[in-house]
């Protein structure tokens, strides 16, 4: 379980190489975090696509609009909202070229965690180095790396192109039917790409269909992660921060859901006892 600030707001930095990364590996959990704690959450794209890999009749304008459409189903913002409070950056990088960029893209993310004087963010998603699309790796990789002073979670999100062999996640979030269908609604705003396999509603369940059953989530889905890191800082270096937080007391409350939620850290079990789900 990862610590989440226990005073204030936490602050989430979704980070994905693609328009519709963010939706696809981490919609889910982002969805819960909303909805049970009281958390704001930023995303930084890092290319439109548009450039090398997307057919031609694509531009960046189309995809940067559908993200901003699959950011404000989540937050429940406008897109006006959405841009005028910085809550999606847009990198501006050649789709493809990523693991070209060097210290330009370790940079950029590093300024996008760094952005907050007076406060940090407290969890950090990003692509896994075990996949096999190279942008993917250079983001993980350059996360990491601009990550190197961030006292906080970091955790690397599931994608279609993920190694199946490679990929070693260490949590589940269990996920009911009613968040993954706002998790569909986000996807379908990525109307460019609705012409690819991985983006149909079954093949987005089939990618974590194998953990659902190890771990007997019969009735739900979910999302699979693995915990590069995790620093839960003392209170004394948490109010180093900025008077921000530290003006505030008390334990974040949980805001009201219209449906039951399932437990949201579901630990990995190597054993034959699956004490969560029987």
């Amino acid at each position: 379980m990862f610590p989440i600030h226990p005073r204030d707001k936490s602050v989430v930095l979704a980070i994905g190489a693609h328009p519709d990364d963010i939706e696809l590996g981490c919609g889910g959990i982002l969805q819960r975090l909303r909805s049970e704690f009281r958390v704001e959450i930023y995303y930084a794209i890092l290319t439109c696509a548009d450039f090398n890999t997307t057919p031609a009749n694509y531009n960046s304008s189309k995809r940067t609009d559908e993200a901003l459409r699959a950011a404000a189903i989540l937050l429940d913002e406008s897109q006006r909202v959405i841009q005028e409070k910085g809550r999606v950056t847009f990198g501006g990088m050649r789709d493809g070229e990523l693991s070209q960029m060097g210290t330009q893209l370790t940079d950029f993310l590093k300024a996008q965690i760094q952005r907050f004087t007076c406060r940090s963010f407290d969890l950090i998603f990003t692509h896994s180095s075990d996949d096999g699309h190279p942008d993917h790796r250079s983001v993980c990789d350059a996360t990491l790396s601009a990550a190197c002073d961030f006292h906080g979670t970091v955790l690397s999100y599931q994608s279609p192109s993920t190694r199946p062999c490679g990929f070693h996640p260490n949590l589940f979030v269990e996920l009911t039917a009613e968040q993954m269908e706002l998790k569909d609604r986000m996807l379908n705003e990525h109307r460019t790409q609705s012409g690819k396999g991985f983006m149909t509603q079954r093949n987005v369940r089939n990618a974590t269909r194998p953990w659902v059953v190890y771990h007997r989530l019969y009735e739900s889905e979910c999302e699979a992660f693995r915990i590069q890191y995790s620093v839960w800082p003392s209170v004394s270096s948490q109010s180093s921060i900025g008077s921000t937080r530290s003006s505030q007391k008390g334990l974040p409350k949980p805001q009201s859901s219209k449906t039951e939620t399932a437990p949201l850290y579901i630990p990995p079990d190597d054993t034959s006892s699956h004490s969560a789900s029987e």
